[in-house]
This record gives structure tokens, sequence and C-alpha cells, in this order.
């Protein structure tokens, strides 16, 4: 009899831990159901899409498409600014590489060697010429020599040919300030700024100029130290303008992006 009723209640128990299983079971699909509905009213992916997603994960062997690799090469206003540089054109999807160097031009052999190495450089799509005021600066000692109308010619034919010898690259070019001080020979940049704008107007969907003498012409002691150019004194690094130096970065990262939209070579995701 002891034995009879101990079964019993053995199975009387497990029949009640049946029911509160199915009642917790029950409860936990409520609750995961809530969940879902909780998310998609918060603008998250419908349970749809999520399913989608999971019944056809990525190939785990398709490539991933590298973002399009853009070289800027510049003077003193890029060696202020790479770190400024390189997260604005990653926050544009680029993938930067940035070579700069104090006071030289665009005739300097610093200059033309890394214009050479990435004319190679086939991973490289845009490239960047940031080197206009020491360009400019040069025209105005020739044309003490030859005269203002032959000296930015003399610029303006390096020009062509850095970017001939760049071939199919879109190539985005930074004009001078007009409005610095009279170290920087301000009067001959307008004259400068012409032949920059002329060659980029004579290859449209290939040649962007960023035109950085208009974009900051309303500016001066806010972005700039008091030569009216830089963003912070040379060589001490000290008197930070760090307002012109995010303005320079981010009107260079938009003419990037436009060349690259207009040549038909968008950025990564």
């Amino acid at each position: 009899m002891t034995s009879i009723r101990s079964r019993r209640a053995a199975s009387t128990a497990r029949r009640r831990g049946l029911q509160l299983l199915a009642v917790a079971l029950s409860v936990a699909s409520l609750a995961a159901v809530i969940i879902v509905e909780t998310a998609g009213a918060a603008d998250a992916p419908s349970a749809s899409d999520t399913l989608l997603g999971a019944a056809s994960p990525p190939s785990p062997s398709a490539p991933i498409p590298a973002p399009p690799r853009v070289a800027v090469i510049g003077d003193s206003l890029i060696v202020q600014t790479l770190t400024e540089q390189a997260a604005a054109l990653r926050r544009r999807g680029f993938d930067p590489v940035i070579y700069g160097r104090a006071g030289v031009p665009l005739s300097d052999a610093w200059v033309q060697g890394y214009l050479a190495a990435v004319a190679e450089d086939r991973a490289v799509t845009t490239v960047v010429l940031a080197t206009a005021s020491n360009d400019n600066l040069e025209a105005a000692g020739r044309a003490s020599m030859v005269g203002p109308t032959a000296a930015v010619a003399e610029y303006r034919a390096r020009l062509e040919a850095a970017i001939a010898q760049l071939a199919d690259r879109c190539v985005v070019v930074v004009d001078v300030r007009s409005t610095s001080t009279s170290i920087y020979a301000p009067e001959l940049a307008p004259r400068t700024n012409v032949a920059i704008a002329e060659v980029a107007a004579s290859r449209p969907r290939r040649v962007v100029e960023v035109d950085w003498d208009a974009m900051s012409r309303s500016h001066q002691a806010d972005w700039f130290i008091s030569d009216a150019l830089h963003f912070d004194d040379i060589p001490s690094r000290g008197n930070r303008h760090q307002a012109g130096a995010d303005a320079y970065a981010a009107a260079i990262a938009e003419g990037v992006a436009r060349c690259a939209a207009e040549s038909g070579t968008p950025p990564g995701t």
C-alpha cells in the first residue's frame, strides 16, 4: 500500500512539474514576442528582416570592398592638420595616406618624388595637391625676374604636368589665401587661383578646385595665427587655432568626395 501511494505521489509531482514547465515556456515565449515588438516600435529591424538575415548570412569568402585610397601631398598646412585630414577623410569613407612637408612648392624634388610614387600606386584613386601657398610664393619670386604673367604660366604648366602624370586619377587642387600677410605674396594669389580654377574647369569630372581662399576669407584671428595663413606657430606648434584646422580638413574632404562622385569612384562604406 505504501508503495502504491509513493508511486501516485511521484506521478502527481511529475504532472505538476510538467505544468509549471509549460507555464514557464509560455511566459518566456510571450516575453520574446514583447521584446521583438518593442524593438520594432523603436525603428529596429522587423522580425522578418531579422529572419531573412539569419537565413541568408553573407558568404565568409566574399571579399569586402576596400575604401578608395586618397593620397594627400602638401606643405606646412597639411603638416599642421595631419590628424584632422585623416579623420575627415575617413568619415567620408576614404582610406587616406598623407604626405606633408613645410615650405615645399609643387616644383620641389620632395613633392615630385611622392607624386611619382603615388602615380605608380594603382590603389590610389584620388590625389590632393595642397602646395598652392608655396607655389604662389615661388611664383612671386619668379615674377620679379620674368613678370607675374609668365611666372603664373610657369606654375600652371607644372600643375598641368602633375595632373597628366597622375593619368586617370581624380585630382583635388587646393588654392591659396589672398588675405594672408605680405610675406606670402597675397597680391599674386588671385592670379594663381585663376590658373588653378582654369585648369580644373578644363578637366571636368577629373579635377576639382577647393576654393579655400573664398571659404576662409571672412576669417582671420578666429582661424589663423598672426600670419593669416597657418593654424599654429612654427616650429613651436603653440597658439593652436583648432577651428581653422578643422575647417581646412573638412574643405579638403568635401572636395575629395565631390571629385569622387563626379568621376564615378564613390567612397566605400
